[in-house]
């Protein structure tokens, strides 16, 4: 699998099949999109992952819901993803306890988009 690490300090990747990116990572990500092969797979979220989803480019949700309350700051800030996404899709994690979620932007005035 081709790995991308998005990275303004990084300048050499030490592995295989790796490359390192080091500009705007919303044109990068669209640029990789355009190209033939296949999804691109983002894991954790994170102020990458939020840039991501402010600029339009994520397809697809799926979040791995663990039942655990952790002290600290919200996961995602205030007003920070789109209003409304739909659930796609559900099911048991690799762990006891867990369940993954699916989810895609909600259609404007579709079911989910809360209006």
């Amino acid at each position: 699998m081709k790995k991308y690490v998005f990275s303004p300090t990084l300048q050499e990747e030490d592995w295989t099949n790796t490359s390192v990116v080091a500009g705007d990572p919303a044109q990068a990500v669209a640029a990789l999109k355009d190209t033939p092969g296949g999804d691109l797979i983002v894991y954790g979220h994170g102020r990458f992952g939020q840039t991501l989803c402010d600029a339009g480019l994520v397809d697809e949700l799926t979040l791995t819901v663990v039942p655990v309350f952790v002290d600290g700051a919200p996961y995602h800030r205030p007003g920070a993803l789109p209003r409304s996404w739909e659930l796609v899709g559900a099911g048991p994690g690799h762990d006891p306890g867990l369940a993954v979620l699916t989810y895609r932007p909600a259609e404007p005035g579709g079911a989910g988009s809360g209006s």
